[in-house]
């Protein structure tokens, strides 16, 4: 199938970039990527009629789009020619700003399929107005073989826990690529944190910030519970994490929503 990839968050804020071109290629797509990291609000709507205008003479069966200005730029390519979307928010609800929300709550209930990162996500959609057969669950993906891993205190990857506050990308990029290395995890529930981690099982959950400390302490300090939380965090990273389980899935996803349309052309 023809699939049209729109990118519009900075670099910083979208771990999408590094795999899921790739992904998307490997599972013997033809991949037309629009990258505009950090496109402002304002320019949405023209880059929606730019998209469309390329699709005149070709159009996608599938729109794969990532972040509230690309969902923008999709429902204004979209109107002029219609094709299924896929669309993902990333922390949806917790931008702080109000003008934002109203967007999430435009775009969830725009009759796009919503890609959640996890159940708590999926659950946040809901609450935004998208309905709960339009959302599926599209897994964070992590390479299990990465080497360059770091924990929220930015210390080297041989720290015998990983640490996490917050679930933004370099957050959730630390704890993943550290229960990959075998390090169980410590993480505030908060976001999606509560969803990588199995708590008392490839780590800790805690629910309250100043927590975080003596969480970590009794964890560093117990070898044979961490060693056994480290054993099982890299088994539940490579089950469901893993890069080749995320992208078996992304391919039932786009599947699910292209093959109609390309059944028609």
């Amino acid at each position: 199938m023809q699939v049209t990839l729109l990118l519009t968050l900075p670099h910083d804020q979208d771990r999408s970039r590094t795999w899921l071109p790739a992904a998307l290629t490997s599972l013997g797509h033809d991949v037309d990527v629009v990258d505009r990291p950090g496109l402002e609000p304002d320019q949405a709507a023209t880059l929606g009629y730019q998209v469309a205008e390329t699709w005149a003479a070709r159009r996608p069966d599938v729109v794969l789009a990532v972040g509230w200005v690309a969902g923008l730029a999709t429902q204004v390519a979209t109107r002029e020619v219609p094709v299924p979307v896929l669309l993902r928010l990333p922390r949806p609800g917790r931008s702080g700003s109000a003008a934002v929300t109203r967007v999430e709550r435009a775009l969830a209930r725009s009759g796009a399929r919503l890609l959640a990162r996890s159940p708590t996500e999926l659950d946040v959609l809901a609450g935004l107005g998208a309905p709960r057969g339009a959302i599926r669950v599209l897994p964070e993906a992590v390479d299990a073989g990465a080497t360059n891993r770091t924990t929220k205190s930015g210390s080297a990857g041989d720290e015998p826990v990983v640490v996490a506050a917050d679930d933004s990308d370099p957050e959730v990029t630390a704890v993943l690529e550290g229960m990959a290395a075998g390090r169980p995890a410590v993480v505030l529930d908060r976001g999606i944190l509560g969803d990588l981690v199995a708590d008392h099982v490839t780590g800790l959950v805690v629910r309250a910030e100043p927590d975080l400390p003596a969480a970590v302490r009794s964890l560093a300090a117990d070898g044979m519970r961490r060693e056994a939380m480290g054993m099982a965090a890299a088994d539940r990273v490579q089950a469901c994490f893993a890069t080749a389980v995320v992208v078996e899935t992304l391919g039932r996803l786009v599947d699910e929503v292209g093959r109609p349309a390309y059944a028609q052309v």
